[in-house]
């Protein structure tokens, strides 16, 4: 089991395509500079022990499909850089106390995702696309 924090080091390994530290102690915040990791598809950062916010260079990450920051300490809004992300297909932030929505336009309103976390009973979210929300449909956002 790894436990500290993570160095913001990590944002040099650009030939990086997959983060898996999911199930550890890892805590501390997530550094921005390990959102300069445009080759990245996958970063799995549940069930550590993560706190702050999710920054907003989170939007860089040009490749990444698969996003799960579920089961931390995180808090604040989910910024609307995810957004940005058009190859996402797959994102968890359950279980944390995550506040407030994010849109991609407002009248699509009604193709909005209900997501769950532990600070507000549900946080809606509007992929970019449809494809998204239709897979977010699949996913287990509840507690």
């Amino acid at each position: 089991m790894l436990s500290g924090s993570l160095p913001p080091e990590l944002g040099n390994c650009i030939a990086l395509v997959e983060i898996r530290l999911q199930h550890n102690s890892i805590g501390g915040s997530i550094p921005p500079k390990i959102f300069n990791l445009e080759n990245l598809e996958v970063l799995f950062l549940l069930s550590n022990r993560i706190e702050g916010h999710i920054p907003q260079e989170i939007g860089r990450m040009s490749n990444l499909v698969e996003l799960a920051l579920y089961n931390n300490n995180l808090t604040g809004g989910i910024p609307s850089e995810i957004l940005h992300l058009k190859k996402l297909r797959f994102i968890s932030l359950a279980h944390n106390d995550l506040i407030g929505e994010c849109f991609s336009h407002p009248k699509d309103a009604e193709k909005a995702v209900k997501l769950k976390t532990r600070a507000l009973p549900a946080i809606t979210c509007m992929p970019p696309r449809e494809d998204m929300c239709i897979q977010a449909e699949c996913m287990a956002f509840q507690h």
